[in-house]
């Protein structure tokens, strides 16, 4: 997928990505990807990942992300499965993607995020 001008403005990529963009020759987007690596912007490469996945690819990325680091906030919070729950139903739409298990996953994702959220505050708190 090439980005274009008209991708950029649906977009809206932050001010210095489309200036560092319009810097770069490459326009196809797994040549940026490897360029923002390259160049050490990890969080731009991130994001226009994130952004040039489909929907169903977005959710495979998103439980391939957590899944990577389940193990260490586990190892913290042992009492805690609500991340847990919420890649297990993230799965669970991959395997079947019916309005039960979107609802379920959407359901898990929100109890998730304030828990790791009131993690970092306490852990911040801690410091």
């Amino acid at each position: 997928m090439n980005i274009t001008k008209e991708w950029i403005e649906e977009h809206l990529p932050c001010r210095e990505g489309v200036g560092w963009l319009n810097a770069q020759y490459e326009r196809e987007g797994f040549a940026v990807v490897c360029a923002l690596v390259k160049d050490q912007k990890l969080d731009w490469a991130n994001w226009l990942i994130a952004r040039l996945l489909d929907h169903e690819q977005r959710i495979r990325y998103a439980v391939y992300a957590a899944e990577q680091v389940i193990n260490l906030f586990e190892k913290k919070y042992s009492n805690d499965k609500r991340p847990r729950q919420a890649i297990e139903a993230a799965k669970g739409v991959l395997k079947h993607n019916t309005k039960q298990n979107r609802s379920d996953a959407a359901n898990a994702a929100s109890n998730a995020a304030p828990s790791a959220a009131a993690h970092e505050d306490k852990a911040a708190e801690n410091a």
